[in-house]
């Protein structure tokens, strides 16, 4: 019996086609891990600005700054507990809702989403800020 002589360029092929195929599913699953983080942790928060946040008072604009403010603004909300007068004083009136012992805020949308968000400011039986809420939809 004679051995059969077989080629090696089909095995070399095939190597370097799983190569590529493993390559090309690496890069996009980093490529989705960044966009789910980028979801998770959203865009780094902003300085609150009141003359920018006044300028965007009922603005539908995708690229309202007023998102990117929110984490500050929530923390002063919640560590001064403000009265609703001095809420207006700062944010100026509600342009997104207003109910009794509430007031809405528009946030706009945020780069990795579609959803326009709002800040909801509930208010106590104190008068002072008693929750804070960031709605999506």
């Amino acid at each position: 019996m004679q051995a059969q002589k077989t080629s090696r360029a089909p095995r070399i092929f095939i190597v370097i086609m799983a190569v590529c195929v493993l390559s090309c599913v690496s890069l996009s699953g980093l490529g989705l891990g960044v966009l789910y983080l980028n979801q998770i942790f959203g865009p780094d928060p902003s300085d609150f600005n009141q003359e920018t946040w006044l300028a965007w008072h009922n603005s539908g604009d995708p690229g309202n700054p007023r998102f990117g403010m929110y984490e500050e603004v929530e923390a002063w909300l919640l560590s001064e507990r403000p009265t609703e007068a001095e809420v207006l004083e700062r944010l100026g009136s509600p342009d997104a809702g207003r109910e009794e012992n509430m007031m809405a805020y528009n946030l706009g949308v945020p780069s990795y989403s579609i959803d326009y968000y709002s800040l909801d400011i509930y208010f106590g039986e104190d008068g002072r800020v008693s929750e804070v809420n960031l709605i999506q939809g």
